[in-house]
């Protein structure tokens, strides 16, 4: 059964790239789940869509769907076994990434077919509407089954999930295999058509019967509902009617389909290497004073650490660089939670935030800076760990742990203790767990 669920989770890869979607595409808001990009392209002839995958797949690093693999070594046996198997697949896939065939990002190049509409074989791209994704059907209708022979290809797009669960039901009932669809039941049943004998019940044995090449006779790409993402140019057009497309040559226009996952755009609010922040403490309900120098010779380091009452008590005392451990090739770039990274203070001659010494303020390890990254085994390094996330982006004012890598990562919690260090307001050492008095080992970083 595992390996069935593998097999399957494969095939619905194969599923939802169809029409140029993604199975990492979701309907929830694009901050739960990373932008994906799909992409439909047309060729003249089959060799110039072998070359296309090529780059797509080899040097462009698409997972390439259409023209599909040969899967049929794994599916099961039977047509009974396939329905519950594959709505078990569909349903996980939907739980973790959304309605089937959602996007945020289309490229289309539609030069290699001829045009019903001119004008309309051209290459463009789509984003969805902001906070929002779009929904896709994508159908076929069969000339023949064995071998599969696509004589009508469509494709539509909508804004809302209710007008693609009706396009999916109106093409069912025409006799099209809808692929990818908000409608689980009519993808099982495409793929049930296409990958078993109906009369037998049994998986068909010949591979022209359930290979889909990307050759079809005819494709329908219908953008109405969604006209006014299309470039300008295009969207009389398409408010229009859908563009059809016939073959240029010969009697097949041959499809791509790929996809790829992108990373998501960071909030304007992102904490970024190579900025400068104030970083305040969280006990008492923030009141915990702001990170801070003040004073020298601290364990035998450069500068003591304690907390101040401003964010700047003496020509940059208060203020903390992110220094990325890659370099400043890293500058510029958003932190993710659970990044690791240096602190330098802006006060003086560049000092880093450390770990040094055991027992102060009766906590784990005392802090303070010194004039290196890394003076004894990662005790210049720091991991922020969001308080309410796992991952994503790092934010202005976000609530975080910061775990000390002294010793793999056993240095202890940035905390605060005690008051009236340095003359400061508290005193800054590391707490054994992330948790220890009233927000002491929260911090926010702040502009």
């Amino acid at each position: 059964m595992k390996k069935l669920a593998a097999i399957l989770a494969a095939l619905l890869s194969f599923v939802l790239c169809l029409g140029g979607v993604n199975p990492a595409y979701a309907q929830q808001a694009t901050a739960t789940q990373p932008p994906s990009r799909g992409i439909t392209t047309f060729y003249v002839t089959p060799e110039q869509q072998a070359e296309g995958v090529k780059v797509y797949r080899d040097i462009l690093k698409y997972d390439v769907a259409i023209p599909n693999l040969d899967l049929s070594a794994m599916l099961p046996e039977n047509l009974s076994d396939f329905p519950a198997a594959y709505k078990q697949v569909l349903e996980a896939a939907r739980q973790k990434n959304g309605i089937n065939g959602s996007f945020t990002q289309g490229w289309f190049d539609f030069q290699g077919a001829s045009a019903v509409v001119p004008g309309t074989n051209t290459l463009f791209t789509i984003d969805a509407p902001a906070q929002g994704r779009i929904y896709s059907v994508v159908a076929g209708l069969p000339a023949s089954q064995c071998p599969v022979k696509i004589a009508k290809t469509s494709i539509s797009f909508f804004e809302n999930v209710a007008d693609a669960e009706s396009k999916a039901k109106e093409l069912a009932a025409q006799k099209y295999l809808v692929y990818v669809s908000p409608v689980d039941a009519l993808t099982i049943s495409a793929f049930s058509q296409i990958f078993y004998d109906q009369t037998t019940g049994k998986k068909k044995t010949d591979a022209n019967c359930f290979l889909v090449s990307g050759a079809t006779e005819d494709v329908k790409t219908d953008f109405t509902k969604i006209f006014y993402l299309l470039p300008p140019q295009l969207q009389q057009p398409a408010r229009q009617q859908p563009f059809e497309f016939n073959p240029r040559t010969g009697d097949s226009i041959f499809l791509v389909n790929a996809r790829k996952s992108l990373s998501p755009l960071p909030p304007a609010n992102a904490l970024k290497y190579g900025e400068i922040y104030n970083i305040q403490n969280g006990y008492a309900g923030f009141k915990g004073g702001f990170l801070d120098t003040r004073a020298t010779g601290c364990q035998g380091n450069v500068y003591c650490v304690s907390t101040a009452t401003s964010t700047n008590r003496d020509s940059g005392s208060g203020s903390w660089k992110i220094v990325s451990k890659k370099g400043s090739a890293d500058n510029g770039k958003p932190v993710l939670a659970n990044d690791e990274f240096y602190l330098q203070n802006q006060y003086g001659n560049a000092t880093y935030l450390d770990t040094r010494g055991a027992g102060c303020n009766d906590d784990k390890y005392c802090v303070s800076t010194a004039t290196s990254t890394n003076r004894d085994i990662g005790s210049g390094t720091w991991k922020i760990i969001p308080s309410n996330a796992k991952d994503g982006f790092v934010t202005l004012a976000q609530e975080v742990v910061l775990q000390n890598g002294y010793a793999n990562f056993q240095g202890g919690f940035l905390d605060t203790r005690g008051a009236g260090c340095q003359s400061n307001a508290y005193c800054v050492s590391t707490a054994i767990g992330p948790t220890r008095d009233s927000g002491s080992t929260l911090w926010k970083f702040i502009k």
